[in-house]
């Protein structure tokens, strides 16, 4: 794989938290047609917060891509009765 990168994900729950590590290559699909699959399901996406430090986000221009797993894993804290 040349030049992978890795997406992290990572909730708390009362079981305590779990992550998720995808790592594979990148496809810009900003350029895709509206129609496309992989466009629609880039609507059901909730981003609740863009921070971009010294800039607001209406003065950025974003472009778009999808990440092709190659490799999934995963880890969760176990938490024991005390």
């Amino acid at each position: 794989m040349d030049n992978p990168v890795a997406f992290v994900t990572h909730e708390e729950t009362n079981d305590g938290w779990r992550s998720v590590v995808a790592t594979g290559q990148l496809t810009e699909v900003s350029d895709m047609p509206y129609d496309a699959t992989v466009v629609q399901a880039m609507w059901a996406v909730d981003i609740p917060e863009v921070d971009i430090f010294d800039r607001s986000p209406e003065d950025m221009q974003f472009r778009q891509f999808r990440l092709d797993p190659q490799k999934l894993t995963g880890r969760k804290e176990v938490k024991h009765d005390s």
